[in-house]
């Protein structure tokens, strides 16, 4: 049996369903895109300015069994 827990093509065209945004300080950090997409309309765009400014999405899953094995799929 597959469950899917969460999946974002970024349609929405913002970071809507993502629990954790943290954007780098600086002219860069997190853009919703229409120029690299893999398919559809937007994807998501993170730049960091520097190893002490990471830019990172953040997502909690919750599935109650012991015994599930996850599969983890992005694109970069």
């Amino acid at each position: 049996m597959t469950v899917v827990l969460f999946e974002d093509g970024f349609e929405s065209g913002d970071f809507s369903q993502w629990d954790t945004t943290l954007n780098a300080s600086g002219p860069t950090g997190q853009q919703i895109v229409t120029d690299i997409v893999k398919s559809g309309t937007y994807a998501a765009k993170l730049i960091g300015v520097s190893s002490g400014s990471p830019t990172r999405l953040g997502k909690v899953l919750s599935y109650e069994d012991p015994n599930a094995t996850f599969r983890l799929s992005f694109w970069m």
